[in-house]
């Protein structure tokens, strides 16, 4: 018999925020141990950005410890990998060449995805 794996759908959504930068957030099916999904407590700002970026959490995710992120270039190669330890948490990209990029918000429980563009 074949095992069918479970599978996650990600919706992303564009919006402006009253600093006009672009506020990117997801929904998902899945919620967490804190009863909110990781992807309605996850707010990435500003995107686009120039040289880092902003992964917001909220604050019960945040207290959990055990959420990780991952930045991969279109190329699928690691750019930056690592746990986030707070509710604002700030990635450096300085030494990153401006393009696309897709960063990866995860638990144990699930994950979601964001689509990032790096300028100038």
């Amino acid at each position: 018999m074949k095992k069918l794996l479970p599978l996650l759908f990600v919706c992303l959504v564009v919006g402006k925020t009253q600093a006009q930068s672009t506020e990117l957030s997801a929904s998902a099916m899945f919620t967490n141990s804190t009863g909110i999904s990781l992807a309605k407590g996850t707010k990435i700002l500003p995107n686009p950005f120039s040289s880092h970026f902003s992964i917001q959490l909220d604050e019960q995710l945040a207290r959990l410890g055990t959420v990780k992120y991952t930045v991969m270039d279109y190329q699928g190669r690691v750019v930056y990998e690592n746990r986030l330890v707070a509710e604002n948490n700030v990635v450096e990209m300085n030494q990153q060449i401006p393009g696309a990029y897709i960063l990866t918000v995860y638990t144990a429980e699930e994950q979601v995805a964001f689509k990032l563009l790096k300028t100038q």
